[in-house]
């Protein structure tokens, strides 16, 4: 191993030898139990008897060492999808090493809860710093997170898709899951205390990825053609509907057990003479998912996860897709009418699935450790197999394995590994990969 190397894992892992020497509490001792409670939840600034105010959020520092390659534009975010390629335009940025720091995921949130008539409702907001992928490490904007309202059963805002089970999420500094958030109205019914079941209508994002053909052979246009088409007012992309997700749950002591599904209306329009299609064409197509997912505690140390989702058009809702190079269907229009003779404006959806696996380990009350694996493949549709210069993300893979130490109820440091594997493009395989060595540490308000 370099100096260079040497020197890079040695002031990541610093931070963890220092903070693990500093003093801590007795597990019972009366300031820690009020620290808990103080933190449980954030900290309490007003409170009356129907209604309070709560301050939270956290403050994150993240210093961490890409080995393998660097992502111009994105410097404080590695993204599975967007890793630079062995060959092509990417070649400048593979195989280069990058350390940074970066305090982006800090966030800071605001907890109301009152009463009407006897029946609580609660407000919630969050905001983290990355409306902005700057280069200096002081320029970073706020972007909204969660911004919700709910009571009784309902629930409307911006939150968590409703196709997402974030119960069956394990323990990361960084991010192992794709999944966002979006706009949404929903209701879950309380079956019994260990059954629900909810409705939601989510905010659509149809995305396309569209290109011209010339002739009959599948040749493109242009080497620049392909584009990617999300449902902005001008695009071809549409959606006539929100998007409807189902989530059923059984939880108990031990963990909990979920099966979800979605359906999505997707649909293009595109007219003649519009980058040069010879016809005017409109079309709507069912996107559907369906995903299981569990947390379980087998020991009261050890808990395992597990989670599948598979569908078509559902780019959205899986891990890594949702990011980068995010596409639900593919749309082909002919630019002559030898072209339109083979494909005559064929729009297809798109396969895929993802699953996730993994276990948390406590070793003792206060040192934990965490291992996952992601896979993620897109299935090309059939009238995509002669068509030449299109890349787009066939597999997606992570290894993620931490340790977390608690130094106080409301403190963390950790030090964690994780390694990711990207293939792309058609007709050619194209490879990349990267391993990110990161160090936390972890304040919450």
């Amino acid at each position: 191993m370099s100096l260079k190397r040497i020197l890079s894992l040695s002031i990541l892992v610093s931070p963890i030898i220092h903070f693990s020497m500093a003093d801590d509490l007795a597990p019972n001792t009366p300031l820690k139990q009020d620290q808990a409670k103080k933190y449980k939840n954030g900290f309490t600034v007003y409170e009356q008897e129907d209604f309070s105010v709560t301050l939270g959020g956290k403050i994150k520092l993240d210093g961490y060492y890409d080995v393998d390659a660097h992502q111009p534009g994105t410097t404080y975010g590695l993204d599975v999808a967007n890793i630079p390629l062995k060959t092509g335009m990417d070649i400048n940025a593979y195989k280069k090493g990058n350390y940074n720091y970066t305090l982006a995921d800090s966030r800071i949130s605001l907890d109301v809860q009152k009463k009407f008539f006897g029946v609580p409702v609660r407000g919630f907001l969050e905001f983290d710093f990355k409306g902005d992928n700057s280069t200096t490490t002081n320029n970073f904007k706020p972007r909204m997170r969660h911004a919700y309202v709910e009571g009784c059963g309902w629930l409307l805002g911006q939150t968590w898709y409703t196709f997402t089970d974030t119960d069956a999420f394990i323990f990361t500094f960084d991010n192992l899951y794709g999944t966002g958030r979006q706009a949404t109205v929903r209701y879950t019914f309380t079956l019994t205390p260990e059954i629900s079941f909810t409705v939601g209508a989510d905010r659509p994002d149809t995305n396309l990825y569209q290109f011209a053909v010339s002739d009959g052979a599948g040749t493109l246009v242009s080497a620049n053609t392909g584009f990617f088409d999300d449902d902005s007012s001008d695009a071809a992309a549409k959606a006539q509907y929100p998007d409807g997700a189902v989530k059923l749950q059984y939880k108990s002591q031990r963990g909990h057990f979920a099966l979800r599904g979605v359906i999505r209306d997707l649909q293009v329009k595109s007219e003649a003479g519009l980058n040069d299609a010879v016809s005017t064409y409109k079309k709507d197509m069912l996107g559907w998912g369906v995903g299981v997912s569990t947390k379980y505690k087998v020991f009261e140390c050890f808990s395992i996860l597990a989670q599948a989702t598979g569908g078509r058009g559902i780019s959205t809702y899986i891990d890594d897709l949702n990011n980068s190079y995010q596409f639900d269907a593919v749309f082909i229009y002919p630019t002559t009418l030898a072209a339109e003779a083979v494909y005559k404006n064929s729009f297809k959806p798109v396969k895929m699935w993802n699953a996730i696996g993994g276990f948390e380990l406590y070793l003792t009350d206060k040192i934990s450790t965490n291992f996952a694996y992601s896979y993620t493949k897109v299935s090309k549709p059939s009238v995509m197999r002669n068509l030449q210069g299109l890349n787009f993300n066939r597999k997606l893979q992570r290894y993620i394995g931490n340790i977390v130490y608690d130094i106080l109820p409301n403190s963390k440091v950790g030090l964690e590994v994780l390694h990711y594997i990207r293939k792309s493009g058609t007709p050619t395989q194209y490879g990349a990969k990267d391993t990110r060595i990161l160090a936390s540490f972890l304040y919450m308000i």
